[in-house]
């Protein structure tokens, strides 16, 4: 539920409605593995440096969502979060 009241809805969508929020993740894990390790970081800082670049910056984009949207924009916003 949104803070609205609102239901998230999640289903019968377009299929790049399920893959593009995925891709950012996916690319953002990689890019970060690859160059933490061209940088010759640790493992422990390569994780480290994996887990803020995908992880963390997902918690702000729904926070966000929650903050600058309301009603179907924050509905819409927090699916693709």
């Amino acid at each position: 539920l949104t803070p609205e009241g609102g239901r998230i809805i999640i289903t019968n969508r377009e299929p790049i409605f399920y893959y593009a929020p995925i891709l950012p993740m996916i690319l953002g894990l990689l890019c970060s593995n690859i160059i933490s390790t061209l940088m010759r970081l640790k493992q422990p800082e390569r994780v480290t440096v994996s887990i803020e670049c995908v992880y963390q910056n997902t918690g702000i984009a729904m926070t966000s969502c929650l903050a600058l949207f309301t009603g179907d924009d924050q509905s819409r916003g927090l699916a693709i979060a």
